[in-house]
């Protein structure tokens, strides 16, 4: 009897790892961080900066190809920022050109926020709070720093930023994750096949926020309240797990692409506008205490690094400026929607499992409830109630 216990809690705790993709099993991931980064990647050209916006047109040397850049002040203390390509082959899956069609309106610019021309490669907006967004575009980096001047976060300090411009593989070398010498442009795993009718069109950027120790966020994770950030590579993709590891970085039901860091100064909030799956990695650098002593550390403060690579979409963040965590929610709320208010009845009893077998289990454990007055104000069916999970 004692053996059986063991075994049955043995057997309860086992997760499928082969079911969970790696990012070496997921084509995207292994080409973007397999690729070469290099500072002097992009070349600027039509820099512009006026009434709260900074456009510029970026060639990518690798890719020989154009991207459209854009910074764009928002109101209450937020700024966007938006890359793509000038001449997609097929279009891209894209907000900024769409629009928001849903219940929320889509963030305005705030053309009120100062704007400053240093030079040809060289912008600044100045928002309310007294931070400042800056944006050099040789080499591209952008800053975004606090009252004094102090730096709070970097995107592109890596030189991670960059969109794979639609490629067709044509052979195994250009797409090593699939075998079938017929078609390159598609990838197989655990017996599923997922087509790459529009080829390689990966996005990728890296965000440094300087001076922080903690960041939070990443839903749904089943990981600690402060992210893992020993260089964690988290997954988003949304799954039907109920067979999961704790204080693990793999994929579960829901994927929001949002984090928030906190130190005692300041609080931000990065939201990265794109639903395709995607992998974040996270790594906390602290300085070397002795090389800070003689001055040859780079930086004398702690960092956390970030690099975001998704399959598809565009580089479409949004930076809520703060700066304490009331404000933070605030800007976030603003960006999505605030939560409403639960209807009447989804605060009495809901009856759900996984599963009923058909229309009499579910009649019975209805009449069940009335049998033995409890009350019962709704029902739930799970995925199997449709035929062959299909819900349209």
């Amino acid at each position: 009897m004692k053996l059986e216990f063991v075994l049955i809690i043995a057997t309860a705790s086992c997760v499928l790892r082969s079911k969970f993709k790696t990012c070496e099993q997921s084509g995207f991931c292994s080409r973007v961080y397999g690729s070469k980064l290099t500072a002097d990647r992009f070349e600027a050209k039509e820099v512009e900066c006026d009434k709260g916006v900074i456009s510029a047109i970026l060639y990518d040397k690798l890719y020989s190809d154009e991207l459209v850049f854009r910074a764009l002040s928002l109101e209450n203390n937020r700024v966007r920022f938006h890359v793509t390509q000038r001449s997609p082959r097929s279009p891209r899956f894209d907000l900024f050109r769409d629009g928001w069609k849903g219940v929320q309106d889509e963030p305005a610019v705030d053309h009120s926020v100062p704007i400053y021309k240093v030079n040809l490669s060289f912008c600044e907006l100045v928002f309310s709070n007294n931070y400042r967004v800056s944006v050099d575009f040789n080499p591209l980096l952008i800053t975004i720093s606090g009252p004094g001047g102090k730096k709070i976060v970097t995107i592109n300090e890596n030189n991670a930023l960059f969109i794979e411009p639609q490629i067709i593989p044509t052979s195994h070398a250009d797409n090593p994750n699939e075998t079938e010498t017929e078609s390159f442009a598609r990838e197989s795993f655990d017996g599923h096949t997922d087509s790459l009718p529009n080829g390689f069109q990966a996005v990728s950027f890296d965000a440094t926020f300087h001076d922080f120790k903690h960041v939070y966020g990443l839903p749904e994770h089943a990981d600690t309240f402060s992210l893992n950030t020993d260089n964690a590579r988290y997954r988003l993709y949304n799954l039907d797990v109920f067979e999961f590891e704790l204080y693990n970085q793999m994929a579960l039901y829901g994927s929001v692409p949002y984090v928030v860091a906190k130190n005692d100064e300041t609080t931000i909030g990065l939201l990265f506008l794109n639903a395709a799956e995607m992998w974040v990695n996270l790594n906390k650098v602290s300085p070397n205490p002795v090389k800070s002593f003689i001055g040859l550390n780079k930086d004398s403060i702690t960092r956390v690094e970030s690099r975001w690579v998704a399959e598809s979409g565009n580089i479409d963040i949004i930076l809520m400026l703060g700066p304490n965590p009331k404000d933070v929610s605030y800007q976030y709320a603003l960006t999505t929607g605030f939560p409403s208010l639960p209807p009447f009845f989804a605060i009495a009893y809901h009856q759900c499992r996984w599963n009923y077998n058909d229309q009499e289990d579910v009649n019975n454990v209805h009449t069940q409830f009335d049998e033995y007055t409890i009350p019962l104000d709704v029902v739930w069916l799970d995925i199997e109630h449709t035929p062959h999970k299909k819900f349209a």
